[in-house]
């Protein structure tokens, strides 16, 4: 009854991949790509700083393009410096610059992710007559949940695929352990924004007008 919810909830699922995968993968870039562990601390502070300012931002950006294209537009940008990135993966500091710039986006996202849940509630209310604030609002847990479980399955495959082994030393880390490690911390995130853009955009068609006029309809009904 309510499609919007439907892929606002894989839409989400995809950020969460996005957050907690690149989260896991960091370290093994720093250590067997960078072979630089010491900057892993310098990469999560610089990207933290970065992800506030973008969520501090998300309501100016929400205001000029609506929260659902700010959220398409910064999803597809994302994905584009991830895959910058994974060209560029040698140059270390490239790196930590644009994967925190990724980072100052998925702050923008976070921000406007419970707009478009509060969007899916107005929609439902209006086709059912019913109020679900708590229920929807219950969901938003589901896609953090998974997200966190998908973590271990995407890095191990990666590793796996790569031949990671524990005692490898990373100072002799092969390219294709590199590579792999690379899959894991930009490639696979980098897909499911894509993903996560495209569920959005083709399947998330609550536009600012029509929310409003779900408001209006509501209100109305409520007068009547």
């Amino acid at each position: 009854q309510n499609p919007p919810l439907i892929m606002l909830l894989l839409s989400d699922l995809a950020k969460w991949m996005f957050n907690f995968v690149i989260a896991g993968a960091a370290s093994y870039y720093f250590i067997y790509v960078a072979k630089n562990e010491g900057l892993l601390a310098t990469y999560i502070l610089i990207s933290n700083i970065l992800c506030v300012i973008g969520s501090y931002l998300a309501k100016n950006m929400a205001k000029k393009l609506s929260t659902r294209s700010a959220t398409i537009y910064t999803f597809f940008a994302m994905a584009a410096i991830l895959i910058v990135a994974n060209f560029a993966y040698t140059n270390v500091w490239l790196v930590i610059v644009l994967m925190s710039v990724a980072q100052f986006g998925y702050g923008i996202a976070y921000a406007c992710t419970p707009a478009l849940y509060a969007d899916t509630i107005i929609y439902s209310e209006w086709k059912t007559g019913k109020n679900a604030t708590g229920w929807i609002s219950g969901l938003q847990n589901v896609p953090l949940k998974v997200g966190v479980m998908t973590r271990g399955i995407i890095i191990t495959g990666c590793l796996a695929m790569a031949n990671f082994s524990k005692d490898i030393d990373p100072a002799a880390a092969s390219v294709e352990l590199q590579k792999g490690i690379c899959v894991a911390f930009m490639i696979i995130p980098a897909i499911a924004l894509v993903v996560a853009a495209l569920l959005l955009l083709f399947g998330f068609r609550l536009t600012q007008d029509k929310v409003e006029k779900y408001q209006a309809e509501i209100a109305a009904r409520k007068t009547a």
